[in-house]
């Protein structure tokens, strides 16, 4: 019966840890995410995008943004295969998953000269879009809020920030 009395202050012990957990969630999601960008191209890329709607989606997304791909046919910048040997996981268990993979070609002085990108066939718009960020340059940024498009963990297609045209090299 004694401890009854105190059941008010862990109560608002609770409340505090509550609120400082999702002042840190909210300023995760508000705050600005700086993008490393170290590599650019020096032209509009050329992508083929195929009969792969996933991958025209995240064309579009990233034109919308400001990013000059060019689809194509030929003189291709950007060569995108389907490789269902990328899941290189001991089990169906080990968390590092791999979606995509991306091979960059660039000078001394970071410009871009040819990429290829490799994605399981089962990939998503998040994969496709996360891998054409990385055809554009961009890295993985640290601490990195979950579901932006550029998390290596678990990318997303909300989350944007840090990836616009004022980015451009």
């Amino acid at each position: 019966m004694r401890n009854l009395g105190k059941s008010p202050w862990l109560f608002g012990i609770g409340i505090g840890i509550t609120g400082v957990i999702a002042a840190v969630v909210g300023w995760g999601r508000l705050r600005e995410v700086e993008v490393p960008r170290p590599l650019g191209w020096d032209h509009a890329p050329v992508i083929v995008c195929g009969d792969n709607p996933l991958l025209a989606e995240a064309v579009a997304a990233w034109r919308q943004r400001g990013h000059p791909l060019r689809a194509g046919t030929a003189d291709c910048d950007v060569v995108v295969t389907y490789d269902s040997t990328l899941d290189e996981r001991d089990s169906v268990e080990d968390g590092a998953f791999v979606h995509g993979r991306a091979s960059l070609i660039h000078t001394p002085e970071g410009i871009i000269q040819h990429v290829g990108l490799a994605l399981l066939p089962t990939a998503g718009l998040a994969a496709h879009a996360h891998e054409l960020g990385h055809a554009l340059g961009y890295q993985h940024p640290r601490a990195v809020p979950s579901g932006h498009v550029m998390d290596p963990s678990g990318p997303g297609t909300k989350d944007w920030r840090g990836l616009v045209v004022s980015d451009e090299r």
